[in-house]
């Protein structure tokens, strides 16, 4: 009887482990995603229309050619500042200039490719 619940007792002390490794894997899985995914801030500027527009700037992810340097995406549209201003309270009035380069780009279309592959595969499998 004995050894019976000391065998019982280490795969209860195996199982309660192994479930808090997957937890732990998990939340630093979700940790690293979200830590990539961070937004810089939002940006409303006069648009070319006569209206206004949200911008948001972020960073382009290991596998852009524009990897680590400023991405701004189109997030919305409005008619006046106020409607802008209103649904995105925290966004900083003004445009926001981005000046990415290429400099680091070969002009070789097959090492481009292979920088490319390399760099999808980099954040695929480490992060």
């Amino acid at each position: 009887m004995i050894a019976k619940d000391k065998h019982s007792f280490a795969m209860r002390t195996q199982l309660v482990a192994f479930i808090f490794g997957c937890v732990e894997s998990f939340f630093l899985h979700w940790l690293v995603f979200f830590a990539s995914m961070q937004v810089m801030s939002y940006h409303i500027e006069h648009n070319e229309y006569g209206g206004f527009s949200v911008y948001e700037l972020g960073v382009y992810p290991r596998s852009s050619v524009l990897a680590g340097q400023t991405r701004k995406t189109f997030v919305d549209a409005f008619d006046t500042q106020e409607q802008a201003q209103a649904a995105y309270p925290r966004a900083d009035l003004g445009g926001a200039d981005v000046f990415n380069t290429f400099d680091h780009l070969c002009d070789d279309v097959d090492d481009m490719e292979a920088y490319e592959r390399d760099c999808l595969r980099d954040e695929l499998y480490y992060e």
